[in-house]
């Protein structure tokens, strides 16, 4: 483990990927900027917290063997960087308050069949945001999990967050409910042909509204799932499995 009290830690990408090829690596510190990019294959845990009020940001390529997690205040990823694991290992992205995206050029979180979890307002009280501007999301046959609050992003279809692989997407409150209403079109799910094995929209409990208003429909090969207020549907659905719907549809 490397453990810095130091509110900002500067740290050479050669010494982490030096410690990841000898074991785990979990890293305790305040502000984590990445500026140099780490490149390591071997299959073993990177963990950066960082801890009190303080931000992790993501400025280079991270490309990695094995599972890796942030647990910070704010995540934010730099424009145009990605972020990978070679093997099926699980990416994890814990920020208590906010995530999100800075600059234009699209990025990419991929892992080669791992889970992709995002999270903002991970403590559950309220008070994240997301921020998911030219972001791709890419599982392979893994699921990818998006928590937050509220959102902050351009929906546009080149600005939208594209989630791509073929395992299912699930979208749900960090706490009891979404803090705004909801709208499906915000993401494109199908981006690349890419089909879901199910898709699930909140969660049971969940008072916000929702709009299916999926552009161009949407086809998954499994169930789909929408828990919300108000739901209403404006687009076709196409589900090999079952249509699980919350209070209302109009």
């Amino acid at each position: 483990a490397i453990s810095t009290a130091a509110s900002t830690v500067s740290i050479n990408a050669s010494d982490l990927v030096s410690y990841l090829g000898t074991g785990n690596l979990t890293m305790e510190a305040g502000n984590v900027t990445i500026n140099s990019a780490i490149t390591s294959s071997a299959a073993n845990t990177f963990v950066i917290n960082s801890n009190g009020v303080k931000t992790i940001t993501v400025n280079a390529a991270l490309s990695l063997g094995g599972p890796l997690t942030f647990n910070g205040y704010d995540v934010a990823l730099g424009d145009g960087i990605g972020i990978s694991t070679s093997t099926a290992s699980n990416i994890l992205i814990n920020a208590s308050v906010n995530f999100y995206t800075n600059g234009s050029i699209r990025r990419t979180i991929s892992s080669a069949g791992g889970n992709i979890t995002i999270q903002a307002d991970s403590d559950a009280n309220g008070g994240g945001q997301l921020n998911l501007d030219y972001l791709t999301l890419d599982p392979g046959v893994g699921n990818v999990i998006i928590r937050g609050e509220t959102f902050s992003f351009n929906t546009t279809e080149a600005e939208r967050p594209f989630i791509r692989g073929t395992g299912t997407f699930t979208l749900e409150p960090s706490d009891a409910a979404f803090g705004v209403d909801m709208q499906t079109h915000w993401f494109k799910l199908d981006e690349a042909g890419h089909i879901k094995r199910g898709v699930t929209f909140g969660k049971v409990g969940n008072t916000s509204n929702f709009s299916l208003n999926h552009v161009g429909g949407l086809t998954v090969a499994g169930p789909i799932a929408v828990y919300g207020s108000y739901i209403t549907n404006s687009t076709p659905l196409t589900s090999s499995a079952d249509i699980v719907t919350g209070k209302q549809i109009g």
